[in-house]
């Protein structure tokens, strides 16, 4: 099966299945001058979801520096930021450590000669600003590229440019889309890429993504297997009923139709063995502020549909720490003496200094 360690050395895949030393470094990127160095004390976590808002998330303990100007820098209320660097040594004196994270902070707690440091990514910036009406006219209307990129140009100093999605591409989705004064900045931008089917986020270093939801690839991630020669240390798998729905409703309150009543967006599964007739209605119902139309709503529901539908059979996985895998990836899970499995990586969380990950994945229904 083809695995696919993205930017880090091809033998690591192999390498994972013996013992092997983990590195990682911790850098501050003060708004001026240049990094300095971080000492880690006890934790470390970076985390990537593409079920949460940032899509990027870490945190970090470190020792109380004694230079007055990163102590100063260390504030929650700057756009200072922290890059992690994650990665291995073997063989001797060969190193492969790379960027994971360049990602804001967030806050800061200092106790005992510890500061605890939690960072946040590039989304926190547009979910802490709100719109103001007067932009409006100044929105472009051309696709929803352009639209969002501006939306989100508002939070920050600089133009953002997205990545997957090229101009030009549904502008009737953004032709009647005047938000409030007040609005965050997110939920106005994710909201356009919701009722186009596709999924809106920041890496965590440099890129801005919009593209459609992930599916099961032919490219794997890792291989991941219980037993002798196996990386996984702990499993859970769960075939459950309580987070999985077949069925979505939205309602758009602030949106009305010709006879006056709200917008409403629907999705289900219609065949096979998790359909309403099959399974069973299990409906998922949200009331959305904010404008849509018909085809926009029925968009969203389904793009909703799409990540609630593949969470009823998942993994919870611990396993050694393969830092280049990420959300949409495909990784195959073996346990015991049962043939692979592929599933969707959903969120993984890496914690370096015990050198393991814990991914939790779902399948694709479809």
């Amino acid at each position: 099966m083809a695995v696919d360690t993205v930017n880090y050395d091809p033998s690591l895949e192999e390498r994972l299945r013996h013992p092997i030393q983990h590195l990682y470094k911790a850098s501050l990127l003060p708004v001026t001058g240049g990094s300095h160095a971080l000492a880690v004390d006890g934790d470390l976590s970076v985390s990537f979801s593409l079920g949460w808002s940032p899509y990027a998330q870490a945190s970090l303990t470190i020792k109380k520096p004694r230079d007055a100007a990163i102590l100063a820098a260390l504030d929650g209320r700057l756009r200072s930021y922290i890059r992690l660097e994650l990665g291995y040594a073997f063989d001797g004196a060969t190193t492969d450590i790379h960027e994971a994270v360049k990602i804001r902070l967030e806050d800061v707690t200092e106790k005992n000669g510890l500061m605890r440091l939690t960072l946040q990514g590039e989304e926190m910036e547009a979910q802490d600003a709100d719109w103001n009406e007067g932009w409006n006219g100044l929105v472009p209307r051309t696709g929803i590229r352009e639209f969002i990129e501006y939306v989100l140009e508002q939070s920050v100093t600089g133009s953002i440019t997205l990545t997957g999605t090229g101009t030009g591409v549904r502008p009737d989705l953004v032709a009647e889309v005047n938000p409030s004064t007040g609005s965050d900045l997110w939920s106005i931008a994710s909201g356009v890429a919701d009722s186009a089917g596709l999924k809106l986020w920041h890496d965590g270093g440099t890129t801005w993504k919009l593209l459609p939801r992930y599916a099961i690839g032919s490219s794997y991630g890792t291989m991941l297997r219980t037993g002798k020669g196996g990386t996984i240390t702990d499993v859970e798998r769960r075939l459950s009923r309580t987070d999985w729905y077949n069925a979505v409703t939205l309602v758009f309150p602030d949106s009305l139709d010709g006879s006056g009543r709200p917008i409403v967006g629907s999705a289900a599964i219609l065949t096979g063995p998790y359909s309403l007739n099959a399974a069973g209605k299990k409906a998922y119902t949200e009331s959305i502020p904010g404008w849509a139309n018909v085809a926009s709503a029925n968009a969203r529901a389904a793009a909703l549909l799409s990540t609630l539908s593949q969470r009823g059979s998942s993994y919870t996985i611990q396993a050694a720490a393969a830092y280049w895998i990420r959300p949409g990836m495909t990784v195959p899970v073996k346990t015991g003496r049962g043939p692979y499995e592929k599933q969707l990586v959903e969120s993984v969380t890496f914690t370096p200094l015990n050198g393991l990950m814990t991914l939790h994945t779902i399948k694709n229904e479809d």
